[in-house]
């Protein structure tokens, strides 16, 4: 089964979220609000200082999951050049689309 079509759109979709997320501005972001955290007073407003780390926690796995599926895309366009008759290929791909639904969503 030729998946060629699906990665394309799965790239596109990545290329969209990416454009949306902007991953340089979500670092500078975790940046600092990790230096805002070191601040001597930071845990003085309890709630404030929550609500910084419970973000802080959000980008963090924003990021992480931009990267991982960054990843897992290249990954698996290198399997698809090399077998591209392989059933799991189909399978990895539903996988990753499963995981581009979610960060629309967000």
């Amino acid at each position: 089964m030729d998946i060629s079509p699906k990665l394309v759109d799965l790239k596109l979709r990545l290329t969209q979220i990416q454009t949306k997320l902007n991953p340089e501005d979500l670092a500078r972001r975790i940046r600092e609000l990790e230096a805002k955290s070191t601040h001597q007073d930071f845990w003085s407003d309890a709630t404030s200082a929550q609500a910084t780390m419970k973000l802080l926690a959000e980008l963090k796995n924003q990021s992480a999951d931009l990267a991982s599926l960054q990843l897992e895309l290249s990954d698996l366009e290198g399997l698809t050049d090399l077998m591209p008759d392989d059933p799991q290929l189909e399978k990895d791909a539903q996988k990753i689309e499963k995981k581009l639904n979610k960060l629309e969503i967000k």
